[in-house]
């Protein structure tokens, strides 16, 4: 209703979405349904089912699911919208579930610049974390190591602040960063800063912001935050949505499901590293187990990749091309 004659937005010229992408993916039918040529960017900084149910229960099902694929690509079959990624990953994921590479826009926090003076290099900025428990369990153990080892570094910890200006922040030539989620602004701020930065290595920095994270599909979210296409479904889309001629690079990723193959793959349904070696849960009122921020159980979680009839199929209006467009799919999953 925004974008009618008399809403809000008729006297945009161009368009800016983000997330929720069903927000976008709503905004380009109804300029479709217009006529409307006007610029529509897409920007996705999370996942692509990232904040799909707002409280409002608007994509909760697998079927829903499916259907808003559908739209997704048909969002980018649209002349005039671009739509890009802000974060490797997200751009890996959007991959593996519609096979579409977006390009990557990464922040460039262009209004950051080095500073050139700076505190000693013996001070080292602790950068803030989310997590209290985190902070009181390895940041206390992290400054008693200092103390132990007598090291000539002196910890500066922003915990114990509100907040820093970037002028006090840049002013360290170092910072520890316990990254509390897959793809963070201040990473790319303090790159712009050339800070040294010192962050948990591998598999340690997979078991702190990977598992539990509904930001990129991790097990904190529903399961169906995870649904994609599977392999013979993307290829026909590709196609039946005319793809090839929308600037996009297409394919299909190697760890693509086959139809009708169960997610998560029984191989890595126990994986080691899955479970943060820090965080605790209730498992009574007096016994605390470790676990990540939320205890999953992989085998809960398996469901089949979207097929080309599913994705048809949930929209009203494409329901009689399925049978058509989708015949060795319906066959392959009959036999």
């Amino acid at each position: 209703a925004a974008v009618r004659p008399g809403g809000l937005l008729q006297g945009s010229d161009l368009f800016l979405c983000g997330e929720p992408v069903w927000v976008c993916t709503a905004a380009a039918r109804a300029l479709d349904t217009l006529e409307d040529s006007r610029p529509l960017f897409v920007n996705l900084g999370m996942t692509l089912l990232h904040m799909t149910d707002m409280g409002m229960q608007v994509i909760d099902t697998r079927e829903k699911v499916a259907r808003f694929l559908g739209h997704f690509l048909a969002m980018l079959r649209r002349p005039n919208t671009v739509a890009s990624a802000s974060a490797r990953i997200t751009a890996e994921q959007v991959f593996w579930q519609v096979g579409v590479r977006l390009p990557l826009t990464h922040f460039a926090a262009l209004h950051l610049i080095p500073s050139v003076t700076r505190k000693e290099a013996s001070t080292t900025l602790l950068f803030r974390t989310k997590f209290p428990y985190f902070a009181t369990v390895f940041l206390q153990i992290l400054k008693l190591l200092v103390r132990r080892e007598q090291s000539r570094i002196e910890l500066f910890d922003m915990n114990h602040f509100g907040s820093l200006t970037w002028a006090e922040i840049q002013s360290f030539q170092s910072v520890v960063l316990m990254p509390h989620n897959v793809h963070l602004l201040r990473t790319n701020d303090l790159y712009a800063m050339e800070l040294i930065m010192f962050v948990p290595s591998a598999p340690f920095l997979f078991q702190l912001i990977y598992p539990s994270s509904n930001l990129w599909g991790g097990h904190g979210a529903v399961k169906e935050l995870r649904l994609g296409l599977d392999r013979q479904a993307q290829r026909k889309l590709h196609k039946a949505f005319g793809l090839e001629k929308a600037g996009y690079r297409l394919g299909v990723a190697q760890t693509a499901a086959k139809p009708g193959e169960t997610l998560p793959r029984e191989a890595f349904r126990s994986c080691q590293y899955r479970m943060p070696s820090l965080g605790s849960c209730p498992r009574t009122a007096y016994v605390m187990d470790v676990c990540p921020f939320g205890a999953h159980d992989l085998e809960d979680e398996l469901q089949t990749a979207l097929s080309c009839e599913e994705v048809l199929k949930a929209e009203p209006g494409q329901r009689l091309m399925a049978d058509a467009l989708c015949a060795d799919d319906a066959r392959s999953h009959s036999e």
